[in-house]
């Protein structure tokens, strides 16, 4: 679980976000001159264009999703990878619904009594959250959390034992993450958010997970390599207690087989010597 103010979601299925309370759409200005001189209230320099109820999410979607200042949630849609191509067609919405393909670099603004009453926000693709500060302070980073590792491997399996945890422990403050599955960031990962307060800063409490592959940490920090937290098979051995059993059983077999085999070895009599005459 991590506490973020931002966050990057690739999604790899559809997905619908219901905000009762609504949700309104600001879409680019193409008149730069009359952006600029905008002075409207929620969508600033962009164009306001009605308030929805439902996000309507199609496999490809990108949404780059931050905490404002006046913790307001800021839902950007990036555009699609191929505008050109059909995959970037959007369905017909319903009334009230809007999806990201509609308004490319345009976005939705959730206000907080909003966000509060919708509750959980699914989310499913590749999941990154925080972002790198490289370039200086920003307001959207990661406020911290916890992540774990756990694997069920073959032998936990047979014995039907639940998934035993490799490694545990914080998330750096300011960093970003990212969940990685066989050395490649996964694409396949699910979770949820919903809003919460610390400090008096609303924050996105995100619980993510991916079940596939070798599973492990990308984390990225300012000033530093990016490195991965990535446990191996040591890490297996020792936090699986029934590998430690059986190294256990087979130390006793050992020592049991060397105290055979010196036994063996011992002469069961001595050869008495014939008196001399």
């Amino acid at each position: 679980m991590a506490d973020t103010m931002s966050m990057q979601v690739h999604f790899d299925e559809s997905k619908h976000w219901l905000i009762e309370e609504g949700m309104t759409l600001c879409r680019p200005n193409p008149d730069l001159r009359a952006a600029l001189e905008s002075q409207h209230p929620i969508c600033k320099q962009f164009l306001p264009d009605g308030t929805y109820t439902r996000l309507a999410i199609d496999a490809g979607d990108v949404l780059d999703i931050r905490v404002e200042a006046d913790q307001s949630l800021l839902v950007r849609f990036l555009p699609c990878e191929n505008l050109s191509s059909d995959s970037c067609v959007a369905p017909v919405s319903a009334v009230g619904e809007i999806r990201p393909r509609e308004a490319p670099n345009g976005f939705l603004v959730i206000s907080p009594k909003s966000l509060q009453a919708s509750g959980l926000l699914s989310l499913s693709g590749r999941i990154s959250l925080g972002r790198d500060l490289a370039s200086g302070g920003r307001p959207d980073f990661l406020w911290g959390g916890t992540y774990e590792i756990r694997e069920q491997n073959w032998l936990t399996r047979i014995l039907g034992r639940r998934s035993v945890a490799l490694e545990r422990g914080e998330l750096i403050p300011g960093s970003a993450v990212e969940i990685v599955s066989n050395n490649l960031p996964s694409t396949t990962s699910n979770g949820h958010f919903f809003p919460a307060i610390i400090d008096d800063q609303m924050v996105l409490k995100v619980v993510a997970l991916s079940g596939g592959g070798d599973g492990a940490i990308r984390v990225s920090v300012s000033g530093a390599d990016p490195f991965t937290i990535d446990p191996d098979w040591i890490d297996s051995v020792i936090a699986n207690p029934i590998f430690l059993a059986l190294a256990f059983l087979l130390g006793i077999l050992l020592n049991a087989l060397q105290l055979a085999s010196t036994i063996l070895r011992t002469p069961s009599a001595t050869v008495a010597q014939r008196p001399q005459d």
